[in-house]
C-alpha cells in the first residue's frame, strides 16, 4: 500500500467527474461531503462511469469545504499473472481532503501470503497508470 498525491488537483478531479480515464473501474464504495452527504455502496456491480455522470451533477465540487472518499476497483484481469497468486482484488481510494487530493493502493487476498510482491507490484501498476493518463504524484 502507498499513498500519492495528486499534484495537479483541479487537472485530476476534472478527469475524475468529467473525463473518463477511470469509466472502466468498478465502484467499490464513495462518500462525499458538501452542501449535501451522499453516500454510495453499490448492491450490484458498476462502473464508475455509469455513477460519474449522477455524482458529478449532485456534488458541488467547488465548494472549499467539500470532501470524498471514492474506493474503486479496476476491471483489468490479474489472475494470469501469478504474482497476484492469492490476491482476492486489488484497489485505489481516492480522498478529497482538507484541499489535497491523496490516491492510496489497496489489496485484499485469498488466503495469507507471505511477502509484500504482490504489494509492490500493484502499486508500481498504479503509478504507470497515473503517468499514461497525465496524472502527475508525488509518492
Amino acid at each position: 500500500m502507498i499513498s500519492y498525491e495528486i499534484d495537479d488537483k483541479a487537472d485530476a478531479l476534472k478527469g475524475l467527474f468529467e473525463g473518463t480515464v477511470w469509466d472502466n473501474f468498478f465502484l467499490v464504495g464513495a462518500n462525499f461531503v458538501s452542501d449535501l452527504k451522499l453516500n454510495i455502496e453499490p448492491v450490484k456491480e458498476l462502473k464508475w462511469g455509469e455513477v460519474r455522470p449522477l455524482v458529478a451533477e449532485t456534488m458541488n465540487r467547488e465548494a472549499d469545504e467539500s470532501s470524498f472518499q471514492i474506493t474503486l476497483r479496476p476491471d483489468w484481469d490479474l489472475s494470469e499473472n501469478e504474482i497476484f497468486a492469492g490476491v482476492d482484488k486489488v484497489f485505489v481510494h481516492l480522498r478529497l481532503q482538507n484541499q489535497k487530493l491523496y490516491l492510496i493502493t489497496g489489496i485484499s487476498y485469498q488466503t495469507f501470503v507471505v511477502g509484500k510482491t504482490a504489494e509492490r507490484e500493484w502499486d508500481r501498476m498504479i503509478g504507470v497508470f497515473l503517468r499514461k493518463n497525465h496524472i502527475a504524484f508525488e509518492a
